[in-house]
């Protein structure tokens, strides 16, 4: 009870495990401890008030000769162990055994001294609770999760679970498919409770497919567990990246055995490997930048090369027959799936230096690793200049009598090629991104003609020219072989999108930009013959056209940007002038209609449509007549009756003796009377079309001669004499 009029404090205080909530009912309202008022009469008030949630940290541990797991209370353990838990609510654990081990009780934490499988208590703070697991006795169960991991050094990995016990050990058993004849022959028996083996067997072959393990336990009284699960391994090891291009290499074994005889032993092979990988495609753009599409294989198995027919060029270099491509392909222990390319590490101290095979579907990389390797020649960016053309399709850049431009039609537009403003440039910003010029000596190479190329290459030099002398690709190429690591198809329209990225690279340094010229003054449009186009020939006025035939017009559909249309090579008689020709195959609509000259950037676009070319005209069926006034007059009159058909309406109408028209053009039917007429061969009717088409019919008319009927003149007395004569006998 307190007195009215008196003011009163109240105040809240949480307990530690509780938390304030704020007040209800009366005078007091909000979050804040402490409430004043002065009551005037009785008054309820409400404290709210809830209680505070803490968490301990579970953790659980394991122990005992078994294996198990132990679920409950967020924790897994397998593989989670610890969580975190609520104070104050009842967390419960289970442990479970797997079947060779049993589950022998709880110690440590609130569950020690528990023998049975399941533990409740409520936490209070953290705690750690540890679960016994002991082998059954006398175990004879097999082994498990039994894995096979092919290392760098040529050797398998075995790790197994054991699950038994008492064993002397456990038996390991392989399997080489085709040489074993699929049945597992035992290799090793290790001493107990040993769960790895390292398989120091397995040597390089020239079998591409997998081994396959199994192993089992062995106990003293002669009896055997029974078998794992089997493991498979391949040749095939993946050494770093995880990208979707693969790059596989691959070895080629012992070749001959005399002197010259060659072997790359395995360390030697990896160290070539990582020096190629490290040195080249670590290095160099834009693989560099591009490292997370690929994908660095070796295949471990040895390639016999004796069997492979070799083939001389002009000038006496050794090569394999194009059939060997194709075999390595099929036999690679990394498959042809995802494959970008082969690179084969040629024993054979005869084979040429390096260079790229199309046989198969796959670009194989061949490199004469005993040549090399006497030569001056730098390994890693030898296979760069190689991996140019089997992964970007790129051509060579030098002068080289001894080939032809196109590798089997690999390559396209690509780096070489004979109009390098349409190759070289970009439809989407009209940009140059490689060298227009070129001399009759630093062309691409053309077969026996090289001295005089008339291929133009995108740069002076580059890696697709002398690799030792510029170790970088220029701009050109450089799309191309980002296009191919993105699994993109390999042509202009894909790499001209990845030419500013390349660009860049070459304003840092890393790739080739000489030779590309400077940008141009953008044109301007000022006026155009017509916004209302049909494939013909508009005419546009304005300024910067370039005089040569390197301007440009684009075309973009206003409703579809896909559609575009590109009209290339205009000259500019002088340069404020620009005709050219809209193609026949330009859909109908509104389009956004730009210009550029030689290596500018494109102009303001300019809407205008493009409307239907119309069908040809014909006057098929139209008829025409002549008539006279009497029986002998040089006054006829000529008629025309019918319609016009295709072209654009309306059609205008004019009768034509030669080239002469009379004076006025109608429609039909169509009267002219002819006061002068002296001959009535040649005379047609002239249809015109508002599009520009002309056809004539022939108004001469076919038929019998006489007196008033359609069609006959006479432009003599004698002439109307013979026609009576004919015609009546007289």
């Amino acid at each position: 009870t307190v007195g009215a009029g008196f003011p009163i404090t109240l105040t809240a205080t949480p307990t530690a495990s509780s938390t304030f909530t704020g007040w209800s009912g009366g005078t007091c309202s909000g979050t804040l401890p402490t409430c004043t008022f002065t009551p005037t009469a009785s008054v309820s008030v409400t404290a709210g008030f809830r209680a505070t949630v803490v968490e301990s940290t579970l953790t659980v541990t394991k122990a005992g000769t078994g294996t198990g797991t132990v679920s409950g209370g967020g924790i897994n353990c397998g593989s989670t162990c610890s969580a975190s838990v609520a104070n104050g609510t009842p967390v419960t654990l289970t442990a479970t055994s797997t079947a060779s081990s049993t589950f022998t009780g709880w110690t440590v934490g609130p569950c020690a001294g528990y023998a049975t499988p399941t533990c409740t208590f409520t936490p209070t703070a953290n705690i750690s609770v540890n679960a016994m697991f002991n082998l059954t006795i006398a175990s004879k169960a097999a082994p498990s999760n039994l894995t096979a991991v092919l290392n760098t050094s040529g050797q398998v990995d075995l790790t197994w679970d054991d699950n038994s016990s008492s064993e002397t050990g456990f038996q390991i058993e392989r399997i080489v498919p085709d040489v074993s004849s699929n049945v597992f022959t035992l290799i090793h028996t290790t001493e107990p409770n040993v769960i790895t083996y390292i398989d120091n067997l397995s040597k390089l072959k020239s079998i591409p497919k997998g081994e396959k393990y199994r192993s089992r336990a062995a106990f003293s009284d002669g009896t055997f567990s029974d078998y794992s699960n089997i493991a498979s391994v391949t040749n095939c090891l993946n050494i770093s990246g995880s990208g979707p291009r693969k790059v596989v290499f691959m070895l080629g074994g012992t070749y001959g055995s005399g002197p010259e005889s060659t072997s790359i032993s395995i360390a030697h092979y990896m160290s070539i490997v990582q020096n190629i990988i490290n040195g080249g495609f670590s290095s160099t753009e834009p693989f560099k930048s591009h490292m997370s599409q690929l994908s660095f294989y070796v295949d471990l198995q040895s390639i016999d090369e004796t069997v492979f027919p070799t083939i001389e060029d002009s000038v006496g270099d050794k090569e394999y027959a194009a059939s060997t491509d194709v075999k390595l392909e099929g036999s690679s222990s990394c498959g042809e799936s995802g494959v970008s390319e082969y690179i084969f590490l040629s024993s054979n101290p005869e084979l040429y230096l390096a260079y790229t095979g199309w046989g198969a579907d796959t670009g194989v990389i061949y490199l004469g690793i005993p040549n090399l390797e006497r030569s001056y020649y730098n390994i890693p960016l030898t296979t760069m200049h190689e991996s140019g053309h089997a992964i970007g399709w790129l051509a060579d850049e030098y002068p080289n009598p001894a080939q032809e431009l196109r590798e089997s039609d690999r390559t396209g537009l690509e780096n070489c090629s004979l109009s390098p403003y349409l190759d070289f440039r970009s439809s989407i910003n009209n940009r140059m991104y490689g060298s227009y010029e070129s001399t009759s000596t630093d062309g691409c190479w053309e077969g026996i003609n090289y001295e005089h190329s008339p291929y133009f290459r995108p740069s002076p030099s580059s890696m697709m020219n002398d690799q030792h002398k510029e170790p970088r690709f220029n701009v050109i190429s450089c799309g191309y072989i980002i296009a191919s690591l993105n699994g993109e198809i390999i042509d202009q329209d894909h790499a001209q999108l990845h030419w500013p990225e390349c660009l860049q690279m070459a304003q840092k340094g890393y790739v080739i930009g000489d030779g590309i010229p400077p940008i141009g003054p953008t044109p301007t449009i000022a006026n155009i013959s017509s916004t209302t186009l049909i494939p013909g020939d508009p005419t546009i006025t304005g300024t910067n056209f370039s005089i040569t035939p390197t301007n440009a017009v684009q075309l973009t559909n206003q409703s579809n940007s896909s559609i575009v249309y590109n009209i290339m090579n205009i000259a500019s008689l002088d340069g404020k002038t620009l005709s050219f020709t809209i193609p026949t195959s330009t859909s109908p609509g509104k389009y956004s209609l730009r210009v550029a000259a030689f290596n500018s950037n494109w102009s303001s676009p300019i809407t205008v449509s493009v409307i239907a070319k119309p069908s040809t005209l014909s006057a098929s069926r139209i008829s025409c007549s002549y008539s006279q006034t009497g029986i002998y007059s040089p006054a006829i009159t000529l008629s025309a009756s019918g319609s016009a058909t295709g072209g654009t309406a309306p059609y205008t109408y004019n009768f034509q003796n030669g080239t002469v028209l009379s004076p006025t053009a109608r429609s039909l039917p169509y009267t002219t009377n002819m006061p002068s007429f002296s001959n009535n061969s040649g005379w047609s009717l002239r249809v015109k079309s508002t599009d520009g088409q002309t056809v004539a019919v022939n108004c001469k008319a076919p038929g019998a001669l006489g007196p008033g009927l359609t069609g006959s003149v006479y432009n003599s007395f004698n002439s109307f004499i013979d026609a009576l004569t004919k015609i009546f006998g007289i």
